[in-house]
């Protein structure tokens, strides 16, 4: 299963910009997390594409895109 277009486009959107975005994601039991993260980075790695975030508090979060339920953008940040 790959990550909705919408979503992708969000994602970007947000790493460019800096974006704090609320993050909706499934993990490998099926159920969802939410968590507060600015967009970093993505990257195929053995045919999967990952999403890495900085959360609020400074922790890398490394999530499969496809795992990524929803993006919410939020406030731009400072540079």
């Amino acid at each position: 299963m790959e990550m909705p277009c919408s979503i992708h486009d969000l994602f970007e959107a947000a790493a460019t910009l800096r974006q704090l975005c609320r993050i909706v994601y499934k993990d490998t039991l099926g159920e969802h997390h939410a968590v507060n993260a600015i967009p970093k980075d993505w990257r195929v790695l053995d045919g999967v594409e990952w999403g890495f975030f900085e959360s609020e508090a400074g922790e890398l979060l490394e999530v499969r895109l496809d795992d990524v339920v929803a993006i919410e953008a939020g406030d731009r940040l400072e540079s």
